[in-house]
């Protein structure tokens, strides 16, 4: 009897020490676990802070080079026109023209605007005083009845760049337009003058007009 008691405790002790060695391990991974997952936060900030910073040089990069594109002399020699290379005009037809045959320049006498000296009122004729874009305008106000059928056309050194029709056959007055952007290099000339068939004409009292500007020098 006293053997097999002595056999219990000795059992019972071994079974206690066992069990306090795997509490001890299990805290010890515990442990090592807090500890990883601190790690794991602490790498996660620093990645987030270098994504940040990253992406603030992305944007202070990206700002410079436009910053420089913008200070690029040639860059900015583009964008900037000098008071000196303002050109622009605006005249009107004062009477009437009728009778007019194919290829009969029109002449806008009444000139409201002639910036740059481009415009010549006694020919018609506008000059272009620098190389550049233009956009170029006429506007025609035909007449009624017979002979009332008109086509205007914008000539750049004789040979048609665009064309504007009113038809007053019906017995009422039609105005017609055209717009057009063309280069033109210095001394090219743009006109307006009669087109398609003869026998034609258009009201003037500043309802016929011709009208252009330069919109970048090149």
């Amino acid at each position: 009897m006293w053997t097999l008691l002595v056999l219990v405790a000795q059992v019972m002790c071994v079974t206690s020490v066992a069990h306090a060695d795997e509490t001890s391990s299990m805290s010890a991974l515990l442990e090592r676990l807090h500890a990883l997952e601190g790690r794991e936060r602490a790498h996660e900030t620093e990645l987030a802070f270098h994504r940040k910073r990253l992406a603030e040089l992305e944007s202070a990069q990206a700002q410079s080079k436009v910053l420089s594109t913008l200070l690029d002399p040639a860059a900015l020699k583009k964008r900037i026109i000098y008071e000196d290379e303002t050109v622009a005009f605006h005249a009107t037809l004062d009477g009437t023209l009728e009778h007019g045959h194919v290829s009969q320049q029109i002449i806008f006498n009444s000139v409201s605007l002639n910036i740059g000296g481009g415009y010549d009122a006694n020919s018609g004729s506008f000059t272009a005083p620098m190389g550049g874009l233009y956009i170029i305008s006429t506007s025609v106000m035909s007449l009624h009845g017979t002979g009332a059928e008109m086509h205007a056309i914008i000539m750049k050194n004789g040979v048609e760049v665009a064309a504007a029709y009113a038809n007053g056959m019906g017995g009422y007055k039609e105005q017609g337009s055209v717009t057009v952007t063309v280069r033109l290099a210095k001394g090219d000339m743009i006109n307006v003058a009669v087109g398609r068939h003869d026998d034609s004409g258009v009201w003037g009292d500043k309802l016929t007009s011709f009208t252009g500007c330069l919109i970048f020098p090149m």
